[in-house]
Parts: C-alpha cells; sequence; structure tokens
C-alpha cells in the first residue's frame, strides 16, 4: 500500500500537472511522497528483522550491485518507455500514421533487439558486464540522434523504412542495456536470496516503466504549445540522452570502483562474506 500510495504521489502530479497548470494538490503530492518513502522503508526493515518477507528488502538494497541495478532501471527503463510513449503520439498526431502504421515504425527496432539480445552472453564474456552496459548506452545514444537527425530530415512522412537505421541502433544498444542490468544488479546478491534480489529489481523496473511515459510526456507537453510535435519530440528524446549520459557516468564510476569485473559466476560463500561484511555496523 505504501509503495501504490508513493508511486502515485510521484506519477500523478508528472501525468497531470501540465495539463492542469500545476494546480494544487499536484505541487503538494512529491513532497508527501518523502513520508511515505520513510515509511516504506521503516516498514520493511523492521518487517525483516521480524523474520518477514518485505517486498523491497532493506538488506539487499544494501548491496552495492543492487543499487546501482535500481539506478539502471530508473534512468534507462523511464527512458525507454518515455521514448515509446512520446514517438507513438507524435507519429499519430503529428505524422498522421495510424496506429498500425505506427506500430510498423517500431519493427526494426525488435528485430534488432532480438538480434543483439542472443548475441548479448558473448558480448559481456568478452568485455565484462560495465564495459557491455556502457557500450549499450553508446549505441542506444547513436540511435537516438540518429533519429532526430532523420526525423528532421522527412518529417512530416516518416516511415519504417526511413527510421529503420536509426531505430535498429536504438533496439541494439537496449538489448544489452537489459541483458547487463539483471547480470549486474544480481551479481552481488547471495544464491538463497536470488529470487527476492530479482523481485527487487523487476518491481523498480516495472515502476520504471510507469514512470517514464510520465516524465517525458510531460517534456513533450511542456514544449508543444513553443514549435510543434517534432520540436516537442525532440526535447523528449534530447531528456532521454540526458538520462542516458547520466547512466554512462555512474556505469564508468561502478566500473572504477572494480565491481565491473569479467567474471560471471561468483562464489556464493564469497558472498555470504561480502554480504555480512556490507551489513556490518562497522
Amino acid at each position: 500500500m505504501l509503495l501504490t500510495l508513493l508511486l502515485l504521489c510521484l506519477l500523478l502530479p508528472l501525468a497531470l500537472g501540465p495539463a492542469h497548470h500545476w494546480a494544487l494538490p499536484y505541487p503538494l503530492l512529491p513532497i508527501v511522497a518523502l513520508p511515505l518513502a520513510r515509511g516504506l522503508w521503516t516498514g520493511s526493515d523492521r518487517l525483516e528483522r521480524a523474520g518477514g518477507l518485505p517486498l523491497l528488502p532493506p538488506s539487499l538494497l544494501r548491496l552495492g550491485s543492487v543499487r546501482f541495478g535500481l539506478l539502471i532501471a530508473a534512468l534507462f527503463f523511464s527512458s525507454w518507455s518515455g521514448f515509446m510513449f512520446i514517438m507513438a503520439v507524435a507519429l499519430q498526431t503529428g505524422a498522421g500514421l495510424s496506429p498500425a502504421a505506427s506500430g510498423r515504425v517500431f519493427m526494426p527496432l525488435g528485430l534488432a533487439y532480438f538480434v543483439a539480445a542472443l548475441l548479448s552472453t558473448r558480448i559481456v564474456a568478452r568485455i565484462g558486464r560495465a564495459a557491455a552496459l556502457i557500450f549499450g548506452c553508446a549505441v542506444q545514444m547513436l540511435g537516438l540522434v540518429a533519429v532526430i537527425i532523420t526525423l528532421r530530415q522527412v518529417w512530416p512522412h516518416p516511415d519504417m523504412q526511413t527510421l529503420a537505421p536509426a531505430l535498429s541502433l536504438v533496439g541494439a544498444g537496449q538489448a544489452l542495456i537489459v541483458s547487463s542490468f539483471f547480470r549486474i544488479g544480481l551479481s552481488d546478491v547471495p544464491a538463497e536470496q536470488a529470487g527476492a534480489g530479482s523481485s527487487v529489481l523487476s518491481t523498480v523496473h516495472q515502476a520504471a516503466l510507469g514512470l517514464g511515459s510520465a516524465v517525458l510526456g510531460a517534456v513533450y507537453c511542456l514544449a508543444l504549445p513553443d514549435g510543434g510535435r517534432l520540436v516537442a519530440l525532440d526535447a523528449g528524446i534530447e531528456a532521454e540522452l540526458a538520462l542516458m549520459a547520466l547512466l554512462v557516468i555512474a556505469a564508468w564510476r561502478w566500473s572504477r570502483r572494480g565491481s565491473g569485473r569479467h567474471d560471471e559466476q561468483v562464489c556464493p560463500a564469497r558472498l555470504k562474506v561480502e554480504t555480512a561484511t556490507e551489513n556490518s555496523p562497522l
């Protein structure tokens, strides 16, 4: 219940605030989210200490890999869902494509994602988790820039053929990021807590998907009155590029701390020692 209320306090202002000119209560809801977040943490900690199974176990959230995995989820998956949302809106309301034609535009993205996902294990094994994540971000960002350039050249008549090269880069980069997400997020989780760790990452992943449509949708709406659909779409994609740049910086810092190691199989016994050390008062 606390998590639901927390998400509502974050999503409703972003989704409805611009349309209602930020009238009350929308500016106040993010402030209400702060004590809800505190209550969620203390309640989860109390339940876990009592032997229960909270939705977001604090012991797992103290692990460095889990925290970084949650950062990946917050930045990437929110960008992903937001991009798909504003692209569909712009293609249908600005370029006049039907829902079916708009959906066909994304077919090259899906195909490239599928192929890159099949190759992701080899790529991670060769260059490591952190490097694969950074490489995926770079490929996706290159694709996003190509989307902006392509749309400026063909607008208002974009189609699957003209956008295929740019969206293929976006899809390939997304596949590498997603494949690195769980590898990184679960790398420090003890074997007996793998299910709980996966659930934590999936929970934040799903929340970020909902948050992203609201965030980039708000950017799109704010830019719409000053330009047109293409200007608003450019603004939304540029906001996504900024989020991806933050993720690249975070991944680089994480790898510099020695966490982006190449090994894919980590000894459960060493994991237990690391977990106990990280959770100790000292």
